[in-house]
């Protein structure tokens, strides 16, 4: 027969509270929800990457029932492992540790030393019945709140209790009792946001985490947050879908080593906020003939019937986080940002969104490209991360960030630059852009690859004084629709127009471009302004 093992820590002070005399007269019972229990471990058993998450918020003493902390501690040993969890799993190990049973051989444990392992003990009913209880992990941090809240009562109880009695005793040292209460009864946040690990353990933890392979090349890579912005009218969801369509079927996005999938053909999600079916159809149709799309492609869509725009970025992104618990995609894409985050360039929403992203990234451990756009710009000079709409914000939390734009070459021309690559070499920089020509080969409008050049090959000329006098027309009518501080207007003229002007020059070539087209003068301006 195996050795039994409780789980470490098992003895508890609060059942030894409870057997006291003293304490039984005060009528105190122990709050505890045996049924959350069994939901929270149900949700550990069957979805992926949930105990992660209660194992952040609860220690193993956090339930009440003692073959639950049997579960959780077979649980933890799988994961530690990096071995798969489910009831099979976690069947073996409960019973390495000598703690399974059945219905007959549990009746045998009567003496008073069995009596202690009758706790512990596990029956195969007992997973079933967590199981049964549980149908989506969506509320498990919420859930994992209230044990931890009924878990702390106790331990206050507890604590109480012992200092009342400790407070008594003439040879108990007072100021070691403060101490000790200090130590015990605190508020602890069971959410904690930050943990320290010795990088000895850092270093252990990364040797299990699976190489990165790459997706779309070096562009897109696995469990990345990714970004391809451009300019209007460049093809960028035509992109987002050649990518797609590539990561579905686990074939290469272009027919060159730079461009390799490595990886197996992964569920898609293409979240689809712009174009409609009949737009696609035309897309990828040619007389009738469709293309083919692998059944690992999905798309998501706007339901019609939905009018609640108001609120409608927060309602997409919580949808987007149940669609991917319950279809488990690898690679995930929103086609645009505006859906998601209503003010994009605002850069407390941005970065509010950006977390969120992330944080469903590193949650379910898949690859999310979201797709924005980029102001007006001088296309004479070479796109940047400074062009994306809310840069800053936007670009610190993703990985990768791929931009697109129109070529002087031609009209169909459009290149591709990698602007932002944490993971890996930057293979397409402005030195070594990737050269394509939007086309239609056959049923599919798609880009097709020419080669790489360097950036410059494909910037228009810069006429200087057209841009000046496009920039004060524009600095113009923001004064006048919106009331843009002169400050912002040169932060946002520098992005856009490439033109570093004080805000005292805007003022001045403001005040001189009013006289020339005969406009009204602006109260309180000066010819002269300081």
């Amino acid at each position: 027969m195996r050795q039994r093992k409780t789980p470490s820590g098992a003895k508890s002070s609060i059942r030894e509270l409870a057997a006291d005399p003293a304490f039984a007269t005060l009528g105190i019972q122990f709050p505890h929800k045996p049924e959350l229990e069994q939901m929270v471990l149900g949700a550990a058993l069957q979805f992926a990457g949930s105990f992660q998450i209660i194992r952040r918020l609860l220690p193993k003493e956090a339930f009440w029932l003692e073959k639950h902390q049997t579960i959780f501690a077979a649980i933890e040993q799988i994961v530690n492992r990096s071995d798969p969890v489910d009831t099979m799993t976690v069947l073996q190990e409960v019973e390495k540790m000598g703690l399974l049973f059945n219905e007959l051989t549990l009746s045998t444990l009567t003496g008073k030393k069995e009596e202690h392992y009758r706790q512990f003990a596990i029956l195969p009913t007992d997973l079933i019945d967590c199981t049964a209880t549980i149908a989506s992990s969506a509320h498990i941090e919420g859930h994992c709140r209230l044990l931890y809240e009924s878990f702390m009562r106790r331990k206050a109880i507890v604590e109480c209790w012992l200092g009342l009695k400790r407070a008594q005793e003439p040879s108990f040292d007072v100021f070691h009792l403060y101490e000790h209460l200090e130590n015990e009864i605190r508020i602890a946040n069971p959410q904690r946001v930050l943990r320290i690990q010795s990088m000895n353990e850092v270093m252990n933890e990364g040797e299990k985490e699976p190489p990165t392979r790459w997706m779309c090349g070096n562009l897109v890579k696995e469990n990345e947050v990714c970004i391809l912005f451009g300019d209007e009218g460049t093809g960028k969801s035509i992109l987002a879908f050649q990518m797609a369509d590539a990561v579905s079927r686990g074939t290469n996005l272009f027919p060159h080593l730079d461009f390799e999938n490595q990886c197996e053909q992964k569920l898609t999600v293409f979240y689809d906020f712009e174009m409609e079916s009949s737009e696609l159809f035309t897309r990828y149709s040619f007389q009738n003939e469709k293309y083919r799309f692998h059944e690992n492609f999905k798309r998501g869509s706007l339901n019609p019937d939905f009018l609640d725009f108001e609120n409608a970025d927060e309602l997409i992104i919580n949808e987007i986080q149940r669609d991917i618990e319950l279809l488990k995609p690898a690679f995930v894409i929103i086609d645009n940002m505006t859906y998601i985050t209503s003010e994009s360039q605002d850069p407390v929403i941005a970065t509010k969104v950006m977390k969120r992203l992330l944080s469903l990234q590193r949650k379910y451990k898949l690859t999310i490209l979201v797709i924005a756009h980029t102001p007006k710009r001088d296309l004479s000079q070479p796109i940047e991360n400074r062009h994306l709409a809310g840069a800053k914000n936007l670009s610190n939390f993703a990985k990768s960030i791929i931009a697109v734009s129109h070529s002087k070459k031609d009209i169909d021309k459009r290149y591709i630059k990698h602007t932002k690559c944490r993971n890996g070499r930057k293979l397409h920089d402005e030195s070594n852009v990737i050269e394509c020509v939007l086309h239609k080969e056959g049923v599919m409008l798609q880009y097709e690859y020419l080669g790489t050049c360097p950036e410059q090959a494909h910037l228009i000329a810069k006429d200087t004084k057209e841009v000046e006098a496009n920039a004060i027309a524009w600095a113009y009518e923001e004064r006048k629709k919106k009331g843009t501080p002169y400050r912002d207007l040169a932060e946002e003229m520098k992005t856009i127009y490439d033109i570093e002007w004080s805000h005292t020059t805007i003022m001045r070539k403001l005040a001189e471009y009013r006289k020339t087209k005969d406009l009204d003068t602006e109260r309180g301006e000066r010819d002269t302004p300081i």
